[in-house]
């Protein structure tokens, strides 16, 4: 790794709070008023995926996870039945 990717890293590690609450605000904040948000807020022109399958406030939650801002209970609904997963794959197994 070169120096400048090793102290970009470094700054977003040592950043990251700060980094994950102007995402998660953006996001939040975003006026579009689309579920999958929009190009100021969620798209990237890179995306192999077409930008596809996005949500807002799926990416939301994730933040908010990150900064502890919610309880394991918040995302009841979208954790596995039992403490194994039961026999549900993760979403990234159906492609």
């Amino acid at each position: 790794m070169d120096r400048i990717s090793r102290d970009f890293t470094r700054a977003i590690y040592e950043n990251f709070e700060a980094l994950a609450e102007r995402a998660r605000d953006q996001l939040r904040d975003c006026h579009y008023g689309q579920p999958n948000g929009c190009p100021a807020c969620t798209f990237d022109e890179h995306c192999g995926n077409d930008n596809k399958p996005l949500l807002r406030a799926s990416a939301i939650d994730v933040l908010n996870q990150f900064l502890g801002a919610e309880d394991r209970e918040d995302l009841a609904e979208h954790l596995p039945d039992d403490e194994h997963g039961s026999d549900r794959r993760p979403y990234i197994f159906y492609f």
